[in-house]
């Protein structure tokens, strides 16, 4: 069945609410060699989001201005990541894990065996480790794929 963001639906609770695509992006900026981050996504306060895929996207940092991105140049970065989630207190890994066994590229997301629902309001907290040793690091972003749900 194809779903139109205009359409009503019906939860197994009598609940109704509408569908919209929707994109979470968590940025690291600059990934030093031996840098871990916590980045918090904060989920907007108008509506669920349910995460579907995530993807990743990399640049080295080489201190200079880049006029574009050649794919088959670009590397997987030496980054483990963790991901929490606040309100149930839960990760989603047993250990922190490679991101290439976390995220594909923009192209080619991992797809979430079970979509994962975020309340409103809520947070997803994105740990990365640089385990590399670039000196100038990398800036990292990844992206939280999914859908958001308007409760009406």
């Amino acid at each position: 069945m194809l779903k139109n963001q205009n359409d009503i639906y019906t939860d197994s609770n009598g609940s109704k609410f509408l569908l919209d695509d929707f994109i979470y992006e968590s940025e690291f900026g600059t990934l030093a060699g031996g840098d871990v981050i916590l980045n918090i996504v904060n989920i907007d306060a108008d509506s669920d989001f349910v995460w579907v895929k995530t993807s990743f996207e990399n640049m080295p940092n080489a201190g200079g201005t880049t006029p574009g991105r050649i794919e088959s140049l670009l590397t997987i970065p030496n980054v483990l990541v963790a991901i929490n989630d606040p309100l149930s207190g839960r990760y989603l890994q047993n250990k922190p894990v490679p991101i290439n066994n976390f995220a594909g590229r923009a192209g080619l997301p991992t797809v979430l065996s079970i979509p994962r629902e975020f309340k409103a309001k809520s947070g997803i907290n994105i740990t990365c480790s640089n385990i590399g040793v670039a000196a100038n690091g990398l800036s990292l972003k990844i992206s939280l794929i999914g859908y958001k749900k308007f409760r009406l």
